[in-house]
């Protein structure tokens, strides 16, 4: 097969940002180049519409010429990675759009929703339909799917974190190989669900912790260096002592 994927935003556009500064485009992007690898490594032929931050388009064009890359390309399928965002912080969820019921389109995104449900275990926020520019001016079945929401702490962390970013890749893979029949390997184990991921800021450095009744426990050598601090150890009294 052929498929297009369009990593959401990037450049001067950097989609929706979270409370914590995650920015949309960084994790579409870094989605989008796993999925890239999964698929390849499934024999299919890939095509991106972005595999850096920027575009080679300047913004009054942006969505025409991902339009265009997946149409020259004669793509079989076209994949748009968003996440999602809203004025509520409680937001929660994920959801894939198609541009109408009935056809190969809403086949993709049932599939590719119910993989990410089973993978990433959020709500289950539908397949819907939208008049989406990428859905509408892509000559193949097109689908939007939109992982979680970036306003939301909780789904922010996920979101910054690598190990969610490779699960929903291979999510993504293992639907289109459900509709398509071809294969995609084994999925990765099914992380712990009591490990957190810490964002520590400017630099969008993360840690991963675990978080056991409440508590979240994290490295404290590496969270204090990320935050510039010196840390010693006091071996008589048994005390960490970071600055």
């Amino acid at each position: 097969m052929k498929i297009c994927i369009d990593p959401g935003h990037g450049g001067y556009d950097p989609g929706a940002v979270g409370p914590g500064g995650l920015q949309e485009k960084n994790v579409t992007l870094a989605v989008s180049l796993l999925l890239a690898e999964k698929l390849r490594a499934a024999g299919q032929e890939v095509q991106l519409t972005r595999e850096g931050d920027a575009g080679a388009w300047d913004s009054d064009g942006d969505l025409w010429t991902r339009c265009q890359i997946a149409n020259q390309f004669g793509a079989d399928i076209f994949i748009s990675i968003h996440i999602n965002s809203a004025g509520n912080p409680a937001a929660t969820g994920t959801e894939t759009y198609c541009l109408a019921l009935g056809g190969e389109g809403e086949q993709l995104a049932t599939a590719v929703q119910q993989e990410l449900l089973a993978t990433l275990g959020l709500p289950d926020r539908g397949v819907k339909t939208a008049n989406y520019y990428v859905l509408k001016r892509t000559d193949m079945p097109a689908i939007l799917t939109e992982l979680a929401f970036i306003c939301n702490p909780e789904e922010e962390a996920l979101l910054a974190s690598p190990d969610f970013q490779a699960r929903a890749a291979q999510a993504i893979a293992q639907g289109i190989g459900a509709v398509y029949g071809f294969a995609t390997g084994a999925a990765p184990a099914p992380a712990d669900p009591n490990a957190i991921t810490i964002m520590v800021m400017p630099g969008e450095e993360t840690v991963t912790g675990t978080l056991i009744n409440g508590t979240a426990y994290a490295p404290v050598r590496r969270l204090a260096e990320l935050l510039g601090q010196p840390v010693s150890w006091n071996g008589e009294t048994r005390t960490v002592v970071i600055g």
